[in-house]
């Protein structure tokens, strides 16, 4: 699933918004980063940052932290008020 195809235009100028990570890091046990929206056209973000986090547990990856929907529903939302104020 493209998580950026499911993001709303900028609620400012109308740009693409995407998913940008802000940091990553690594263990021994796993992998994290840390991510916000931004427009690609006018440089509107979220004020937030969200996380996904990773593991290998038995051969397999397993997603132990993943807030990439909340993400997407949050700026997805702010995108619904800014509309509803302009009607």
């Amino acid at each position: 699933m493209n998580y950026n195809e499911r993001l709303m235009p900028c609620p400012f100028c109308g740009g693409k918004a995407n998913m940008i990570t802000t940091t990553n890091g690594s263990t021994h046990h796993g992998v994290s980063f840390t991510f916000g929206i931004e427009c690609s056209e006018c440089g509107t973000s979220l004020p937030w940052v969200h996380e996904l986090r990773a593991t290998l547990e038995n051969g397999e990856l397993k997603i132990t932290k993943d807030e990439r929907d909340k993400a997407v529903e949050e700026w997805n939302r702010r995108m619904q008020k800014k509309k509803s104020e302009e009607e």
